[in-house]
């Protein structure tokens, strides 16, 4: 039994004896929410379209990969600015259909430090698309995904579903 008592210390011993602290890396705070790490160009990856009614009512064909039949991965999205200013924005569509209606404009945020909603307004001001921002997770991995409702009658009728990669 002494001798068990022993073999087991010294073992237990040596493993404490082992085991140090590795160095501690400096912390570099990482900001992604910030509206100046969306400036650049985006790629589109994926578009997923859910129709709310059929969901409320329980019908197949409640949501639909778009992708392919919108040629979502021929759009480039391309948001500048300066600082935590946005300034304007372009879509170049490459031959699929024109989803939000115009191609140029300015683009503004709901707030600069954590963005929650991007608006794109078309240049001649006449019409603005409502994009709800996704994780600020994805962004750090320069992808991004934004949320887009359409409503009738008031009413959430369709939503897309886009994804994006830089």
């Amino acid at each position: 039994m002494k001798k068990n008592l022993i073999i087991v210390s010294s073992v237990l011993a040596l493993l404490w004896a082992a085991c140090s602290p590795e160095d501690l890396k400096t912390y570099v705070p990482v900001s992604n929410g910030e509206v100046s790490s969306l400036y650049g160009t985006w790629k589109g990856t994926a578009v997923n379209q859910r129709d709310v009614g059929a969901e409320a009512k329980g019908f197949p064909y409640k949501n639909e990969d778009m992708t392919a039949p919108l040629g979502f991965t021929n759009v480039k999205v391309t948001l500048n600015g300066s600082a935590s200013t946005p300034s304007n924005f372009t879509i170049d569509y490459g031959g699929s259909p024109e989803f939000f209606g115009f191609s140029s404009g300015n683009w503004k945020v709901d707030n600069a430090s954590k963005v929650g909603k991007i608006y794109l307004i078309n240049t001649a001001a006449t019409d603005t698309a409502t994009l709800v921002m996704g994780s600020y997770q994805d962004v750090l991995n320069n992808k991004l995904s934004f949320v887009q409702t359409k409503t009738l009658l008031g009413q959430p009728a369709i939503i897309y579903e886009y994804k994006f990669s830089k």
